[in-house]
């Protein structure tokens, strides 16, 4: 059984050591030096998982048995993007957390993440790349961490990350 949305995050390799990001590392990213909108629209993205790292179990749900990190796994979660000069947040759907931040510099780089708790889980998201034109190109980083149903986990996966614009923000 595939795991679910909630456990397939959106997320970027930056900061410490992979499988080191905190919630504080993603919580207060500076705006970037960009002007204008320009990047604003809606992106289906697709996610190759590259890497899993750390306590990475199969968990046993009431619906089967649920993995939490198979490298290989491809998906194609859409996200809307909205720049306000430097300024980038991404609301993406079917993921977990549904909203990053960060920011967009002048030369199309970006850097955004965000973090919450759901299930029992800690789950931090950090993703940096390039947006620039119809294209979303980069690298994400999603450390899951907690306990469900007495089995300890600390799982970090790791993306490449690739998509197109299919339309304006609706």
């Amino acid at each position: 059984m595939r795991a679910p949305w909630w456990m397939a995050v959106l997320a970027a390799c930056g900061g410490g050591a992979v499988g080191d990001l905190e919630p504080e590392d993603v919580s207060a990213l500076p705006e970037g030096d960009a002007v204008g909108t320009a990047a604003s629209g809606s992106y289906e993205l697709e996610l190759y998982t590259t890497a899993c790292v750390g306590r990475c179990p199969v968990i046993r749900t009431g619906l089967g048995a649920v993995s939490l990190c198979d490298v290989g796994e491809l998906d194609f979660p859409e996200v809307d993007v909205t720049q306000t000069d430097g300024h980038l947040d991404m609301i993406t759907y079917g993921l977990f957390p549904d909203r990053l931040e960060g920011g967009l510099h002048a030369d199309a780089s970006f850097v955004v993440g965000g973090w919450g708790t759901r299930y029992g889980a800690t789950v931090v998201v950090r993703a940096d790349g390039t947006l620039a034109g119809e294209t979303i190109t980069g690298t994400a980083e999603a450390r899951q961490y907690g306990s469900y149903d007495g089995t300890d986990f600390d799982c970090t996966t790791v993306y490449e990350l690739g998509g197109e614009r299919t339309g304006p923000v609706d």
